[in-house]
């Protein structure tokens, strides 16, 4: 190990280090962040991501690899409605199932729906969707206090065409997580 830094509550003992790993020789930096994330190329899971290390990192690949770990898949809905599918709860247990201390995690859960529908309704839609999630998420045993809910209704589509396939990618939940 090249070096690291301590943090407490985390599933491994570095907050950041640098590593040869053993097969290949190969330098890994592997940053931890305060929640659950798969290093590439193992079937383990450990608190941070992994980034290979050639004679720098790029600066927008550690973003986007430090976003992508600290924030959940996104659940999609039917149209008109806020039931988690089994898909997304498989996604929601397993982040539960690798988070080291539950009652540590910070969540936001931000609902959204699509275009079609009145403002107020795409925000009460939005919410109920959040609420599914939180919920759930409850029901596995973090804290409801822990995990804040939102609504942006039709405010901030990922989409913007009037078809089918955009309109199933705006009606969603982000989650982001944090400790």
């Amino acid at each position: 190990s090249v070096g690291s830094v301590s943090a407490k509550g985390f599933k491994s003992d570095s907050l950041a280090t640098l590593e040869e790993t053993e097969f290949t020789g190969e330098e890994k930096l592997f940053l931890f962040l305060k929640n659950s994330a798969v290093v590439e190329g193992t079937n383990e899971v450990y608190s941070g991501v992994s980034l290979s290390v050639v004679d720098s990192i790029d600066k927008e690949e550690v973003v986007e690899k430090l976003v992508a770990a600290s924030s959940l898949k996104n659940a999609l809905f039917d149209y008109d409605k806020a039931i988690l599918k089994p898909e997304d709860r498989a996604v929601l247990d397993e982040f539960v199932g690798s988070t080291s201390d539950l009652s540590a995690v910070k969540i936001v859960v931000a609902g959204h729906a699509d275009e079609r529908g009145s403002n107020e309704y795409n925000l009460a839609l939005g919410e109920r969707r959040a609420l599914a999630v939180k919920n759930y998420l409850v029901l596995q045993g973090v804290p409801s206090g822990n995990i804040r809910t939102l609504s942006y209704g039709e405010e901030r589509p990922a989409c913007n065409q009037s078809s089918e396939s955009c309109w199933r990618q705006n009606r969603r939940t982000e989650t982001q997580v944090s400790q």
